[in-house]
């Protein structure tokens, strides 16, 4: 019974789309369809039937190719993907990365005998040899809580979609939405831990991701705004949305909002444009009172709630020497 739905990407990289099909085909793990999704304009005829060719090289019936009628772009592209998702896991891939030998049969082994995950994931190496870090010493399940205050403060314990397997049907049944923002995975990543309650983590490197030729430090340098102060403006989002659900889930929702605030006076710095000073100092300044007004009536409500005791307790007293 074929078990698992491979979503891969591809977008004006025929000479590289093939490692990476290849990669998947020669996993020992052999249930799955593998679903090409070709989001390439309609007047790039060349590169499209070239792309195509290469496909229909593999022979391989578990193949079945996609092509966009316009390049509609991501993250709507991301969201056709899911909704093609219909087998028991689903996982997703790009043109150009390559899937390590037995990484499939891991993921899926793991998650067959670990049904509080709703996900596994794994490490990534770069393209050019550099490896992510291990999140933790061995392989292991984690609390979700652990993983949402990490995503939601920027640290660490993130993972790559090119080494990580979802269970398809949760993700269905909370309906995450994908927003339309540079970040566009961050929201709906932040959705799906609040909804889980654990995530598996496997301590060995599942694939290596194509390096981008602009490396990533340079573009934040260029793009400062969309790189660093929307993820926090979505963060913030995340919480005034969620917040009801997330305190009754345990999260100190005040003390999130104290450090995501602090994170993004940090970032006023590198702004030079008015209108994006302006945004985030707005933004930055109302999720600060927003954590403020929260801790002052905390101090508030245990003030008087010490005065009430106290004054029950002297009313328990003198009801006693009356009686």
């Amino acid at each position: 019974m074929t078990r698992l739905t491979i979503l891969l990407g591809t977008y004006k990289k025929p000479d590289h789309i093939g490692k990476t099909i290849n990669s998947i085909l020669s996993q020992s793990f052999k249930d799955f369809e593998l679903i090409i999704f070709d989001d390439n304009h309609a007047e790039d005829q060349f590169i499209i039937a070239k792309t195509l060719a290469v496909i229909e090289s593999f022979n391989d019936k578990r193949i079945k190719y996609i092509k966009n009628e316009g390049n509609i772009g991501v993250p709507h592209v991301f969201r056709k993907w899911i909704l093609h998702a219909n087998l028991e896991y689903f996982m997703i891939y790009c043109d150009g990365d390559v899937l390590l030998p037995g990484a499939l049969h891991k993921m899926v082994n793991y998650l067959d005998k670990n049904t509080r995950s709703s996900m596994v994931h794994g490490l990534e190496t770069k393209g050019d040899g550099v490896k992510q870090k291990p999140a933790f010493n061995e392989t292991t399940s984690v609390k979700s809580s652990v993983y949402l205050k990490n995503h939601l403060l920027g640290r660490s314990h993130g993972w790559s979609q090119l080494s990580a397997m979802f269970r398809t049907e949760l993700w269905k049944s909370w309906n995450i939405p994908v927003v339309h923002d540079h970040y566009w995975d961050f929201y709906f990543h932040c959705v799906y831990i609040l909804f889980s309650n654990e995530i598996g983590y496997l301590n060995e490197y599942i694939s290596v991701r194509e390096r981008n030729i602009i490396k990533y430090d340079d573009y934040v340098a260029k793009n400062y705004f969309s790189a660093r102060i929307e993820r926090t403006y979505q963060a913030i989002k995340f919480i005034d949305y969620f917040e009801f659900y997330m305190i009754s889930r345990g999260y100190n929702v005040n003390n999130y909002r104290l450090m995501i605030s602090l994170q993004l006076i940090k970032r006023f710095a590198f702004l030079s444009d008015s209108q994006q000073i302006i945004f985030s100092m707005r933004m930055g300044i109302i999720n600060l009172t927003k954590s403020l007004l929260g801790f002052l009536i905390l101090f508030i409500s245990k003030i008087f709630g010490f005065v009430f005791r106290g004054i029950a307790t002297i009313h328990n007293k003198l009801t006693k020497k009356t009686t």
